[in-house]
């Protein structure tokens, strides 16, 4: 198995032939077990995918990908920050198109690779931290609990894996991002097809993906593996190996996000009572008049009680804001008053951001903003908010 952390090493990896890899635990470049890996997938469209980055050494592109997972940590592959010479110091987010100019730059400011990784196969995770915060238009996908992953990470359930890997074995990366639709496989049926190298997969930290001509490929590693749920994406798995790419009754291994959630979730959270992450809700609320609208933000992931200083984003299009109260309804349904209801404020629509305490709420649970039109004559829309804490 080649380790493909670099352009340099793709070509090479694409062409090798698999041996067997009993009792091997960390894999060499001479074996072909394809370590990254999107072979039959479509396009993915712009303003999709959001969550999805590209590892880059100054101005080169890495063949790996990530995953952004909060606001300023990214999830990939251990194997994909191995080598120092190589080593990535910038993610590119927020674009489609490696040739072109779009997306943003951001600076990893800390590697951490996880304890267990051998630089192979072996536990292959690895947290990037960027200066800064990503843009709020980018997705953060969340980080799963056991009743996710029995939801949407079950063998014969569906993922998306997305990735600018090569589109077949030994041909060219993509210069596009592209997705592929594929199901989970049991781990008795991915250990059965990888034949003698069947010792290498860890039934704990592994995840078997793929279907005839649909896999993942040379390039695709470190990248998202996940699944929708509850209005949320999830991170089911990271991009990690597999026997070449597409190959008959072959599929693609993914590192299990969820085995290791502790230790990312330690990570990102820090010890200083944890990483702040906005969470949001774009989809458009009518606002009648005289009536009342609740838009929900579903938190999960996270541990702990919710900060003092927690800040509530609030953009609504209306004719007479002074109309309008908003509240925030807490988990377990405490209401924390934002704005009141006032006859004399004549002015439109209400772009604005409030600062509650919320020392005593969980952070976990559905997070409801609640608008109500307090007297009549005019009407409006809820047309996103957000909630950063």
């Amino acid at each position: 198995m080649a380790l493909l952390c670099c352009g340099a090493v793709v070509a090479q990896a694409a062409a090798a032939e698999m041996r067997a890899r009993a009792g091997l635990s960390r894999p060499n470049a001479a074996q072909t077990l394809q370590q990254g890996r999107i072979v039959g997938g479509t396009l993915t469209g712009a303003g999709t995918r959001t969550y999805q980055v590209r590892l880059y050494r100054d101005s080169t592109a890495l063949a790996c990908g990530g995953t952004i997972i909060a606001d300023n940590w990214v999830l990939t592959a251990a194997h994909c920050v191995n080598n120092p010479q190589t080593e990535t110091n910038r993610v590119r987010a927020g674009f489609t198109r490696t040739s072109g100019t779009g997306g943003t730059y951001y600076t990893v400011d800390k590697i951490v690779r996880h304890p267990s990784a051998d630089g192979g196969i072996v536990y292959d995770y690895a947290l990037l931290r960027i200066s800064g915060t990503f843009a709020s238009t980018l997705e953060r996908v969340a980080i799963p609990t056991a009743d996710v992953v029995q939801a949407v990470g079950q063998p014969g359930n569906n993922v998306i894996v997305s990735g600018w890997g090569l589109t077949s074995e030994g041909g060219s990366l993509s210069d596009d991002l592209r997705e592929i639709t594929i199901p989970i496989v049991s781990d008795a049926t991915c250990r059965q097809s990888l034949g003698t190298g069947a010792s290498s997969f860890d039934d704990a930290s592994m995840i078997c993906a793929g279907s005839a001509g649909k896999d993942s490929c040379t390039g695709d590693s470190g990248g998202p593996m996940v699944a929708a749920y509850n209005n949320r994406t999830w991170s089911i798995g990271v991009t990690s190996w597999g026997p070449g790419c597409a190959r008959p009754n072959t599929y693609g291994i993914y590192a299990d996000t969820l085995h290791v959630r502790s230790w990312i979730l330690e990570q990102i959270n820090g010890a200083s009572g944890g990483t702040v992450q906005t969470y949001s809700n774009s989809s458009p609320a009518p606002i009648a008049d005289l009536g009342s609208v609740t838009s929900t933000i579903a938190v999960s992931g996270r541990t702990g009680n919710a900060p003092g200083n927690a800040q509530i984003s609030v953009n609504i299009t209306h004719t007479y804001r002074g109309d309008l109260r908003i509240e925030l309804l807490a988990p377990d349904g405490t209401t924390y008053l934002l704005k009141a209801q006032s006859a004399s404020d004549g002015a439109a629509n209400v772009v604005a951001t409030y600062t509650a305490n919320l020392s005593s709420e969980a952070l976990n649970g559905n997070w409801r903003l609640r608008v109500t039109d307090a007297y009549t004559g005019d009407v409006g829309t809820l047309n996103n908010w957000s909630i950063r804490f």
